[in-house]
């Protein structure tokens, strides 16, 4: 059940907020780099709660690699499916050590 809410809900989810949302409106107001690394900085920042060093840093290098997808393709599709199914998969292989 969770790897299907991971698949179809939170990816999506996530994807329309951080990079449909706040980057495009960040990169329209301040440029296309700099509305990037805000982007990219603050979905960083909000994993810092978490206090998981290796969860902060993955969603660093993830929230840059999606970001800079974004970037280069205009779309969220192919985003979305990329951050689902990370998120799915690591879901799935994480417990297994």
């Amino acid at each position: 059940m969770i790897f299907l809410l991971l698949l179809f809900v939170t990816g999506p989810c996530e994807e329309i907020f951080w990079r449909g949302y706040l980057q495009r409106s960040l990169m329209g107001r301040f440029g296309e780099w700099k509305g990037f690394l805000v982007t990219t900085f603050v979905y960083a920042g909000v994993h810092v709660f978490s206090l998981n060093f290796m969860l902060i840093g993955a969603a660093a290098v993830a929230g840059a690699f999606w970001g800079l997808l974004y970037m280069r393709l205009g779309r969220l599709d192919s985003v979305i499916v990329s951050h689902s199914l990370w998120s799915a998969v690591i879901f799935a292989v994480a417990p297994m050590g």
